[in-house]
């Protein structure tokens, strides 16, 4: 079975926290990251208390969910994430639906013309995650060509 996941910035540190989505009424319509860590404890301690840390309040603009793809580093791609492409294209992910299509999209930041690598970016093995669109939005900007392969390292840590 695939497991859903989602990222989200957390409202007391800023700081990333992936796991499950949670919101409803009796949060008072907050939206919530139960960590995937916190899930193990509980599994592990088998007990149903809760656990401080694991259970997070996220702003509800930052919440992405994951693609069930890696990038060719291993690191998950998430909705909101700037990939480049083999060829140097920068792409930001995100959900499309369509009367005929509903799926992952990876949607150009600066051409729009069909490149050389239009469908390479099915192939998560062609791409390179280099931020997502709240931490670099300085990349929303870049046509690609002045980022090299190496900034993945210092931008974006394996997740």
């Amino acid at each position: 079975m695939r497991e859903i996941l989602f990222r989200g910035k957390r409202i007391d540190n800023g700081e990333w926290i992936i796991g499950y989505l949670c919101k409803a009424a009796f949060l008072q319509n907050r939206v919530y990251i139960l960590s995937t860590c916190y899930v193990a404890q509980v599994c592990d301690a088998r007990s149903h208390e809760l656990m401080s840390g694991g259970f997070a309040e996220v702003d509800p603009a930052t919440v992405g969910q994951r693609t069930d793809m890696r990038d060719k580093h291993g690191r998950r791609i998430f909705d909101g994430d700037i990939v480049k492409t083999k060829y140097g294209r920068l792409c930001k992910v995100a959900w499309f639906s369509s009367e005929q299509y509903s799926g992952w999209d990876f949607d150009p930041v600066s051409e729009k013309r069909d490149p050389p690598d239009r469908w390479d970016l099915f192939y998560a093995r062609n791409l390179t995650v280099l931020g997502n669109i709240h931490d670099n939005p300085e990349l929303l900007r870049s046509t690609g060509a002045d980022i090299g392969d190496a900034a993945q390292d210092v931008m974006m840590p394996a997740t």
